[in-house]
């Protein structure tokens, strides 16, 4: 008897906290797009019977992370698990609006069938005239009026009729027409990819029956946000006006309507763990780095690529060290490029580079004096250990920008500009960078299909208060850029962006706004003024060619010549520059700067001059170059 009332007890409590299962229909009402990935907030309402009860969110995305899931509620019930899944039985299409399309369709065909029917009503109605054509009678004659009364009345009614046949007969081929587009557009519905959904499981218990609001959130992938900017400038004695955008796109496979977006410039790829230094060995039998996790041999006549097991997957941004192979000491200024772009940066001073690139692109290391390295973008972390030239180079003269080409004579080289290296864009890993995290929470409500589509979004405007001065380069080109100098940038939230560019009412081109390289002041290239003139050519008097002994003395003078054709005065920064040398036999004097700040060890030449309307003026300098008469030089 006592063992009968225990089973009763427990089968009291089992039936008391039976699992009961229901499915929620919950809502995306918060949306945060990060610049990789976005955070979706769902709410929904429950009805909790007593004991134990198993609800699922259905009809999510499949591409939630399931580790970023969290769950809270309202209520007197305490939550028990949470888990993810997906739901291969349960799918959805990628064309959302196929069922619309059967709605079109089917009213299409009725209307086909109502024309039909009208035609078979005319056609009936048609024979039977035909039919009863005859008037009068054999015995009774027809008078003329009731002749020309009947003929009238058949006229206007197989008038009528053929008029109204076309009318039916051309709306029955517009129908057709349509009807042949739908079903073309469905047949492609049929084709596009079925995909699975994402379900999210969640044990809850109550004491007694209540009623519950649940707010979910998780992470989903393939959803991201481009920030972009158009600077507006009328006058350089005006402020310059700002308008932020945002290209936002999403295909995670739930659609987000009327939601309340949020976006942010944090990525939550990014790797959360600390990176910790390992040893750095000089000499012996290995060289760069080396840890139990990897170690190569510094083995002659071979560049080093250590990617190391970093324990975190890449993520678009790859960093490291660059140094040489014969000392292990950094290589500063080591170009780092993608292969077939114009984007690259250059190592600090400790031959250290940070570089945005996709998974897959090839990184080309260069610098001067060291062998070429090329290799894949597939780990966060890539050092490369250069090697020396076999050659000397001795014999090089530089005199612009560039790598080294050999002449006929091979101990003779000048440094030129390939016409790439030109249009590249250099962010210099030794500034400051600000790396805080901003949210722009958009005020109305706002809509995001899954569609991978690309939708512009504007997020605000306002104006910034920037100095204007114009920079001219006219050995590389002749037009004046305009620069925009702003000292409190910070106020601003500026993001690293693209910039379209309208000056004077008209669209000038694009520029790269650089806001995390930025450090007291940032500059903004706003493109060209083609009302400041700016020449430049070589002065014949001053240039000569001497020999004495087994020296030539080359002489050159260059005379600069600025006009302003604007309205007002404006301060214009030119650069030029004069050769370097890098051996003894080679003597480079300087012998008039023209009133220039001078940098010896670069030779680079810089003017700031101030023109008031319709000024002209003129500014000179002059170099002598002294080396062995065997050798051919560029100086120029």
């Amino acid at each position: 008897m006592k063992n009968i009332f225990l089973f009763l007890v427990v089968l009291l409590s089992v039936s008391c906290f039976a699992q009961q299962s229901q499915n929620l229909d919950s809502k995306v009402t918060n949306v945060t797009l990060f610049l990789s990935g976005a955070q979706v907030t769902r709410s929904a309402q429950a009805t909790l019977k007593s004991g134990i009860s198993e609800l699922t969110f259905t009809g999510l995305s499949e591409n939630i992370d399931a580790n970023t899931i969290r769950l809270s509620g309202e209520g007197s019930f305490t939550i028990i698990s949470v888990n993810g899944r997906i739901n291969y039985l349960k799918t959805q299409k990628t064309i959302k609006d196929e069922e619309s399309l059967q709605v079109k369709k089917k009213q299409l065909e009725i209307q086909i069938e109502d024309i039909v029917s009208q035609q078979g009503v005319m056609a009936t109605e048609e024979n039977l005239l035909k039919a009863n054509q005859k008037v009068g009678s054999i015995d009774k004659g027809t008078t003329t009026l009731e002749l020309k009364s009947a003929a009238d009345f058949f006229r206007a009614r197989f008038t009528e009729l053929a008029a109204k046949a076309l009318e039916l007969s051309r709306k029955q081929e517009s129908c057709q027409e349509e009807l042949n587009k739908i079903n073309s557009q469905l047949g492609e519905a049929t084709k596009e990819e079925v995909k699975p959904t994402g379900e999210i499981m969640v044990q809850v218990m109550a004491k007694e029956a209540m009623a519950a609001k649940f707010k979910v959130s998780y992470l989903v992938r393939a959803a991201s946000w481009k920030p972009e900017f158009d600077l507006r400038l009328d006058d350089i004695s005006q402020p310059l006006e700002l308008s932020r955008r945002a290209k936002i796109s999403q295909s995670s496979g739930e659609d987000w309507p009327d939601v309340k977006l949020t976006l942010s410039t944090g990525n939550p790829n990014e790797s959360g763990t600390e990176p910790k230094l390992s040893n750095w060995f000089l000499g012996g039998n290995y060289s760069g780095y080396q840890n139990g996790n990897y170690k190569y041999r510094n083995e002659p006549n071979r560049s080093v690529v250590d990617k190391p097991n970093t324990g975190y997957a890449f993520t678009g941004k790859v960093s490291g060290r660059v140094y040489s192979l014969d000392d292990g000491m950094g290589l500063p200024g080591v170009s780092v490029v993608i292969k077939g772009t114009t984007r690259g940066v250059l190592t600090d001073l400790d031959g250290k580079y940070t570089i945005d690139a996709t998974y897959g692109n090839d990184l080309q290391f260069s610098f001067v004096g060291m062998k070429a390295v090329t290799t894949r973008a597939d780990n966060p972390i890539i050092n490369i250990g250069m090697e020396s030239e076999a050659s000397s180079i001795e014999g090089v003269v530089v005199v612009g920008y560039g790598v080294a080409h050999e002449s006929d004579d091979a101990q003779e080289r000048v440094m030129e500009m390939p016409k790439q290296a030109r249009n590249i864009e250099i962010e210099s890993n030794d500034q400051q960078q600000v790396r805080s995290v901003k949210e722009y929470a958009i005020a109305m409500p706002m809509s995001m299909p899954s569609d991978g589509k690309e939708y512009n979004l504007v997020i605000g405007s306002e104006t910034i208060k920037a100095a204007y001065e114009f920079h001219g380069t006219p050995k590389l080109d002749r037009d004046a850029f305009l620069v925009a100098k702003i000292t409190n940038w910070q106020d601003y939230d500026l993001l690293d962006a693209t910039a379209g560019i309208f000056y004077e009412g008209t669209f000038t081109g694009k520029t790269r706004l650089s806001a995390s390289l930025a450090t007291d002041t940032l500059d903004i290239s706003l493109g060209r003024d083609k009302s400041i003139m700016i020449e430049r050519k070589k002065v014949k008097d001053y240039t000569s060619n001497q020999f004495m002994g087994s020296n030539r003395t080359v002489q050159r003078a260059w005379e600069i010549s600025l006009r302003n054709n604007k309205k007002q005065a404006v301060t214009l920064i030119v650069f030029d520059q004069y050769p370097v040398s890098r051996e003894k036999d080679i003597e480079v004097e300087l012998n008039e700067n023209g009133g220039a700040r001078v940098d010896k060890e670069t030779g680079m030449l810089r003017w700031e001059v101030v023109l008031d309307p319709g000024q002209v003026k003129k500014l000179n300098f002059k170099y002598s170059v002294k080396y062995p008469k065997e050798r051919i030089l560029a100086i120029e």
